[in-house]
């Protein structure tokens, strides 16, 4: 007959047996899922990887572009101090010669552009000044755009 010792331990025996059928079953159920996952998210891996390089391509164009652009941002602020002097001293000369009579010295003592700044300023509209400085329309209109700048 058997042993009370023995049939215990056959209870263990077939308990643990069926605990390895069980996890041996779950963890097959578990890798066949895991895998499926895998193969079924290496063409998202492979577009996760062409999409990070055209994230990467943007950042470094995006950051070629800032670079170009304030480059192109410095040029334009040294031309628009160079025209803003050449339209402030439009003779390109530091001292102007001494003038023969009065009206001359009149004429000469201001500027006709610096005379439009002050005029547009006292609120004379373009075609007014134009008229009065004997100047044309578009260069006072340029004049006025660039002493507001």
């Amino acid at each position: 007959m058997l042993n009370p010792n023995h049939a215990v331990w056959g209870i263990v025996l077939v308990a643990l047996l069926i605990a390895f059928l069980f996890i041996n079953r779950f963890i097959r159920r578990r890798s066949a899922v895991g895998n499926a996952l895998l193969n079924g998210l290496s063409g998202d891996r492979e577009l996760n990887l062409h999409e990070l390089e055209h994230r990467a391509l943007m950042f470094l164009v995006n950051q070629k572009m800032d670079a170009v652009l304030a480059a192109m941002g410095r040029t334009i602020d040294e031309e628009r101090q160079k025209l803003g002097a050449a339209v402030m001293n439009p003779s390109g000369e530091d001292a102007a010669p001494m003038p023969a009579t009065a009206a001359a010295v009149k004429e000469t003592a201001t500027p006709p552009y610096a005379r439009a700044v002050t005029m547009h300023r006292e609120g004379l509209s373009v075609a007014v000044i134009a008229r009065q400085l004997q100047l044309p329309e578009a260069e006072v209109a340029l004049v006025t755009r660039l002493n507001a700048a």
